[in-house]
């Protein structure tokens, strides 16, 4: 009987493990002001309680020869949050500069962002879209939101 639960122990373990979520890196082009707006679901239904964190350093993404966890290490956080009941957050003071931002929830694939921060650029909200491995809804993405995505 023992062996039994241990095999059975095994068996979810190894299922856990290959239900890891993918980690993505995006380049986000325009420079921003500051970070806020909402995270949602392929559905475009809020992600409540994503965490944000915001690492400094995001060069060491250019460096192939490390790997996550070295690059990781090479980076301090700057900034952490969650995302309220509704999915929106905001990330404020950050000075001017490149940074990562890391977008995560459990169940959701991690999303991480390249952002150039610059306190004159005008103020709008961003559209998280995290993605399900396997799941549809396409791509992770970090854009501009619409008036209309704001609304929901």
């Amino acid at each position: 009987m023992r062996l039994l639960r241990i095999g059975l122990v095994g068996i979810l373990l190894v299922a856990n493990a290959t239900a890891i979520n993918e980690f993505t890196i995006q380049h986000y082009k325009p420079h921003v002001r500051r970070l806020q707006g909402v995270v949602v679901d392929p559905a475009g239904a809020p992600i409540p309680l994503a965490q944000v964190t915001v690492f400094d350093d995001p060069e060491v993404w250019s460096d192939e020869s490390l790997n996550f966890e070295q690059k990781r290490e090479r980076q301090k956080t700057i900034a952490e949050t969650r995302a309220d009941d509704e999915g929106r957050f905001s990330v404020k003071k950050l000075p001017k500069g490149s940074y990562e931002v890391e977008f995560s929830r459990g169940g959701f694939n991690t999303l991480s962002v390249i952002v150039q921060i610059d306190p004159s650029e005008p103020s709008e909200k961003y559209c998280v879209h995290l993605s399900v491995s396997d799941g549809p809804g396409g791509e992770p993405s970090f854009h501009s939101c619409t008036k209309e995505q704001l609304k929901r």
